[in-house]
């Protein structure tokens, strides 16, 4: 049940990323996000197998808000909210 609800609600069951992301993700680079090219072959093997019921694609970065006055570092996370809702069903229950 508690691996379901992570899996349901901010994960999914699988993650793929470009070789090297994991080693630099509390910087959050964006020249490690997957090509387009490499998305692509990904996308064409998911829609292929009929076990993936779905898949959701990412883009995670980090930012900055500033009021000129004070700073302060975010991490943004960019999704297509129809792919991924059904990716990870229970993700609304996050969302305010």
């Amino acid at each position: 049940m508690i691996t379901g609800q992570i899996t349901d609600s901010m994960m999914g069951h699988l993650q793929l990323h470009r070789k090297g992301y994991v080693a630099s993700i509390d910087n959050l680079l964006l020249n490690m996000n997957m090509k387009q090219s490499a998305y692509q072959k990904i996308a064409q093997v998911l829609k292929a197998n009929d076990q993936v019921e779905t898949f959701s694609p990412r883009l995670k970065f980090g930012g900055m808000f500033s009021n000129f006055t004070e700073t302060t570092n975010i991490r943004l996370n960019g999704i297509d909210p129809e792919a991924e809702f059904t990716t990870v069903p229970l993700f609304t229950s996050r969302i305010m």
